[in-house]
C-alpha cells in the first residue's frame, strides 16, 4: 500500500513539474514577438500624449540638394508619447520597417523656437526617452520626433502639442 502511494505521489510530482515548466515556456515562445508586458502595463496606466498611425502619417520624404522634397511611401514604425504630470515620455515600439530606421531626432519647441534638439542613434524596441518639465510656461509646447532611414529618407513619427 505504501509503495503504491509513493508511485502515485511521484507521478503527480512529475506531472506538476512538467506543467510548471511547460506553461511558462509556451507563453514565452508564443508571445515573444509582442510588446514587453511592463511597457503594455505602463502604456495603459497613463494618458496618451500622442501616437502615430503609419497609414495616416505623411509619407516619408527625401530632401534633394536643391531643397525640394521627393515623397516616398510611409514607413511602418511606431512611436508613442505620454505625459505624466509635467514629464513627457517617448517610447519607441518598432514596426515592420524597424530594421530600416537608422536614427531619430527628438525636438522640443516652445513658441516655435528649439528648446532641445537631440539626434539619437537607432533606438531599441521599447526604449524610452524622458523629458521633465515640459508644457506650460517653463517648458516646450510641442514635441516632434523625426526618423531617418537607410535610404536617407526621413519621416515625422510623432507630433504632439502640450
Amino acid at each position: 500500500m505504501l509503495l503504491a502511494f509513493q508511485k502515485i505521489f511521484i507521478g503527480f510530482t512529475v506531472v506538476l513539474l512538467i506543467v510548471v515548466i511547460a506553461v511558462p515556456a509556451y507563453h514565452i515562445i508564443n508571445h515573444s514577438q509582442g510588446q514587453d508586458l511592463t511597457v503594455q502595463m505602463y502604456v495603459s496606466m497613463f494618458p496618451e500624449l500622442a501616437s502615430n498611425n503609419p497609414e495616416a502619417m505623411v509619407d516619408s520624404f527625401i530632401v534633394l540638394p536643391d531643397g525640394s522634397l521627393t515623397l516616398l511611401p510611409a514607413k511602418d514604425v511606431s512611436v508613442h508619447g505620454y505625459l505624466i504630470d509635467n514629464t513627457a515620455r517617448i517610447i519607441y515600439l518598432g514596426g515592420r520597417d524597424d530594421a530600416e530606421l537608422t536614427s531619430i531626432n527628438i525636438q522640443l519647441r516652445n513658441s516655435g523656437q528649439f528648446v532641445q534638439n537631440q539626434m539619437l542613434p537607432k533606438p531599441t524596441i521599447n526604449q524610452q526617452y524622458t523629458f521633465p518639465n515640459v508644457g506650460g510656461a517653463r517648458g516646450p509646447d510641442e514635441i516632434i520626433v523625426v526618423g531617418t532611414f537607410k535610404d536617407t529618407s526621413q519621416q515625422i513619427l510623432l507630433t504632439a502639442s502640450i
